[in-house]
């Protein structure tokens, strides 16, 4: 029990950043246009910006703690290694389900169109999570060494930011297949290509391992008080520099260094806070969040279905875009919320009573939805 209220803060982070990807998705659907030039909704834009880069944050901080007791049963091809590959593949395939034009693979490759192709190849969120989570397990196989393993999740944390800009303005449709040319920058429409968005995963992973070398030594609060500063320092000097009003602001090619720095110094600042705050034990505001960011996977995947999946040849999108007002986006936030925790804490439930048959079950059931993708 200890153990897991020390590392509540995880899943309360995860669970925050989940209810502001629903506000995100609702009022970026619904909300009437004339409120978009606001400056309230520039700035409940950049806040919303910090949704994205925290969720990779955290998976590649939470992948580091959970793979620790594991590393061996990882490396002799275990049960442990098969399971998390499963994880990995199945965050991959949720991520490109949202982007199907058809369920059915005969549709999809007769009737679709280059459009539709390219929004399908587009990597969101979903995808790149996956991918870099699978480079970062594979790198946890083959370096033994936990030393190296440390420098390495920093080298490929810069490997990721400082690159950027010119890959950017590399044309890769000539050079990879539109599926992979996808994933290095946002010319084929990817919102989330590996550059510079992997950064934060393999960010969140450096300072996983810091974090638990302090924890070891009992120096978790001086942990989270650097963490603390830091993100100051990085959002002050991030906000100096990235602003174009500021008058120390630096022009740079996209994406900027600045624009990394600045997202990760709010995001040590709210992983602080969310630290701080489970600290003060089991609230109930601390449970209903963490529950509900332990089933981020399908509150992420089930909340777009319910927004933009056509039942009948419409969508709620469809038949709501851009009429709400303000009041009216924040009700509906709300009342999709509770319907998200809803569904995760009934899933939650499922899985704690019914361990072996979600174990064997869910395998089953991907594979019987690829079967009847691909035979019907």
């Amino acid at each position: 029990m200890e153990k897991t209220s020390r590392l509540a803060f995880i899943d309360l982070h995860r669970g925050l950043v989940l209810l502001l990807m629903i506000e995100v998705h609702v009022f970026n659907a619904f909300l009437l246009q004339s409120y978009r030039p606001s400056g309230w909704f520039m700035i409940l834009n950049f806040i919303n910006g910090l949704v994205a880069p925290s969720f990779l944050f955290i998976s590649g901080f939470a992948f580091i703690l959970a793979s620790q007791k594991k590393i061996k049963e990882f490396r002799t091809f275990g049960w442990q290694f098969y399971r998390q590959v499963g994880r990995i593949l199945l965050i991959l395939l949720a991520g490109y389900s949202l982007h199907l034009p058809y369920f059915n693979l005969s549709k999809t490759l007769q009737k679709s169109t280059p459009e539709q192709w390219r929004h399908l190849f587009a990597i969101d969120v979903l995808q790149c999570i996956a991918v870099s989570l699978l480079l970062l397990f594979l790198l946890r196989l083959v370096i033994t060494n936990d030393r190296v393993f440390k420098y390495i999740t920093a080298f490929f944390t810069l490997a990721f930011i400082l690159p950027a800009p010119q890959i950017w303005v590399t044309d890769f449709s000539g050079m990879l297949h539109p599926a992979l040319a996808a994933y290095m920058n946002k010319m084929g429409g990817s919102l989330f290509p590996l550059f510079p968005w992997s950064g934060f995963l393999f960010l969140g992973a450096f300072l996983s391992i810091i974090f638990s070398e302090f924890r070891q030594k009992g120096e978790e609060a001086k942990y989270f008080g650097a963490m603390l500063y830091t993100g100051i320092i990085f959002v002050l000097a991030g906000s100096l520099l990235y602003i174009e009003e500021s008058p120390l602001h630096m022009a740079m090619m996209k994406p900027e260094i600045t624009f990394f720095f600045l997202r990760a110094g709010y995001i040590f600042l709210i992983f602080y806070a969310c630290w701080l705050f489970a600290k003060q034990g089991e609230r109930p505001a601390v449970r209903i969040l963490s529950g509900f960011g332990k089933e981020s996977l399908l509150v992420y995947w089930l909340h777009l279905q319910v927004i933009y999946r056509k039942i009948g040849g419409e969508s709620l999108n469809g038949s709501f875009k851009y009429t709400l007002n303000v009041m009216e986006s924040i009700a509906a936030t709300i009342l999709l919320a509770a319907l998200m925790w809803g569904a995760a804490y009934g899933w939650s439930a499922l899985k704690q009573n019914y361990p072996k048959a979600f174990q064997y079950g869910t395998p089953a059931a991907v594979a019987a939805l690829i079967i009847f993708y691909i035979s019907t």
